[in-house]
């Protein structure tokens, strides 16, 4: 298994296991209000981490299925001949724009540290949950990355959808 096919059934199962978290709060919640009369502490805030898990770390995989969007305006302006260039090059500028996104959460997360920050109802360290947006942003700017260098790599070449985690595969 190539290491980007390593990535992508991990982001997969972290995109799961957040959507798992997500339902199983909502579940719970709506259960407690439903049976008892009101809800579960926390219930909200342990949904919303699933879903920052789901969206997060959904781009990668979406990315590798080739779904991820591209703008196509200027597409016919442009010879074919100079498709391959431009596709190397917007995959190097949405490498660089997902390692920006990556520095700045480093960055908030490291200041919230600094000042133990903490959650208001689970009293959880924001830093902790700040982490899933420097991983998340951080390994799709490698992906991004390695699609630049390696456009052989790319959805949009074909290569990805054999060694992507899925129905049927």
């Amino acid at each position: 298994m190539t290491g980007l096919a390593w990535l992508a059934r991990l982001e997969s199962a972290l995109c799961m296991t957040g959507l798992a978290v997500m339902a199983l709060a909502l579940i719970v919640d709506v259960g407690a209000r439903l049976t008892v009369g009101h809800g579960v502490v926390g219930a909200a805030q342990l949904g919303l981490v699933g879903m920052l898990l789901t969206a997060l770390f959904g781009i990668g995989p979406a990315a590798d299925a080739g779904e991820h969007l591209r703008p196509r305006i200027l597409d016919r302006y442009c010879p074919p001949s100079w498709e391959p260039g431009l596709e190397r090059a917007g995959h190097a500028l949405t490498a660089g724009f997902f390692a920006l996104l990556a520095w700045i959460a480093a960055g908030v997360a490291i200041e919230s540290h600094r000042l133990d920050d903490v959650t208001s109802l689970l009293r959880w360290p924001v830093w902790l949950l700040q982490t899933v947006f420097v991983a998340a942003f951080g390994l799709n700017a490698l992906r991004y990355a390695l699609f630049a260098a390696r456009p052989d790599l790319s959805p949009r070449n074909g290569a990805r959808a054999e060694s992507l985690p899925g129905p049927g595969r």
